[in-house]
């Protein structure tokens, strides 16, 4: 948690009491938290409007392991767009590879991803999922990153995850 504290102060970001009453932090259940999880809080998540605010908070370096989005009885799958607000990212999707990028990936995820199509995105820049279900994560810049996600409805039953190992 101090970490992520660390971040935001380095970036002016504030440390509300909402965000620390709420923000959560993941590893995904796969032992490699520097390299491989994330903090964040869900801002809103409108199953009756259908849509879902949300902030991704990564370390230096760290990636949220690759996942896809698939329909459920409460919905249809999610899509979602990145735009980060401090820092930067590495948006990975499915699509032809971009192999000057896969040094991005931890080596602990990189035989395991699907999507080797690499985005880099800048603060303000915004980028979206290039189809519903598609494979896809991020990874942070070498300053950590902040990042603000727009998307529709988030039901978590139809979070996949491509690494067996990981959970939440």
């Amino acid at each position: 948690r101090e970490a992520y504290y660390d971040m935001f102060r380095r970036f002016g970001y504030p440390i509300s009491q909402k965000i620390k009453d709420e923000m959560w932090i993941l590893d995904f259940c796969l032992g490699d938290f520097a390299r491989v999880g994330m903090a964040g809080i869900f801002w809103l998540n409108r199953q009756d409007y259908g849509y879902f605010g949300h902030e991704i908070y990564l370390l230096p370096g760290q990636m949220i392991p690759e996942h896809r989005h698939m329909p459920t009885d409460k919905g249809p799958a999610k899509m979602e767009s990145w735009q980060p607000r401090r820092g930067m990212i590495y948006t990975f999707g499915e699509g032809e590879p971009t192999p000057e990028f896969l040094d991005k990936i931890p080596p602990s995820q990189r035989d395991l991803v699907k999507s080797k199509h690499c985005t880099p995105l800048e603060i303000d820049e915004l980028a979206d999922l290039n189809r519903l279900t598609a494979w896809h994560f991020m990874v942070a810049g070498p300053e950590g990153a902040l990042v603000t996600e727009y998307g529709t409805f988030h039901d978590m039953d139809g979070l996949e995850f491509s690494n067996p190992k990981a959970t939440l």
